[in-house]
């Protein structure tokens, strides 16, 4: 069974308007994001779909092979990497009820063993394959810790550039 971690930016640090989903950079990223699941499944034969459930990339990612795996793929498993502060955190009605969505639709919970963010990332990522992530190109925060975590251990890393979903690029 392969495995591939997915995540990327939280909405507020995409570089368009995350809320916008009827906008040009939306819909290129949507597309990109499905597409790029759909391929590791049917092309590279992952199987195990790893998300801490972040709202933003990685929540939608998660949304996608939730969608996948009920329409087309039976054997394709997602797997919530949560830890107990990610319980505390504020949603707005919108997002608690995708996250809620998503929580239920999971095939696994895993509970980390630690409170902090970072240990929860070194653990899905050494239980990984391959890291997916959408970036917004910062060297900082939570998204550049998986990247450099993921280079510095040689885990196989696919890194995707939110900026090149800019409309004007």
């Amino acid at each position: 069974m392969k495995t591939c971690f997915i995540a990327g930016n939280k909405p507020k640090d995409f570089p368009w308007d995350y809320s916008d989903t009827k906008s040009f950079s939306f819909q290129e990223y949507s597309e990109e994001t499905a597409c790029r699941i759909d391929t590791l499944i049917c092309r590279e034969n992952f199987t195990r779909f790893i998300s801490d459930g972040s709202i933003g990339a990685s929540l939608d990612l998660a949304e996608i092979v939730i969608g996948l795996r009920d329409k087309f793929y039976d054997g394709v498993t997602l797997v919530l990497a949560l830890s107990k502060s990610d319980e505390n955190i504020k949603l707005s009605p919108e997002d608690k009820k995708r996250y809620k969505t998503v929580k239920e639709k999971a095939d696994e919970i895993i509970l980390t063993y630690k409170n902090f963010p970072f240990p929860k990332y070194r653990y899905i990522i050494d239980k990984s394959d391959l890291v997916l992530v959408f970036w917004n190109g910062k060297k900082s925060g939570r998204i550049w810790n998986i990247i450099f975590y993921a280079r510095k251990t040689n885990k196989p890393l696919a890194v995707f550039d939110l900026n090149d979903y800019l409309e004007d690029r």
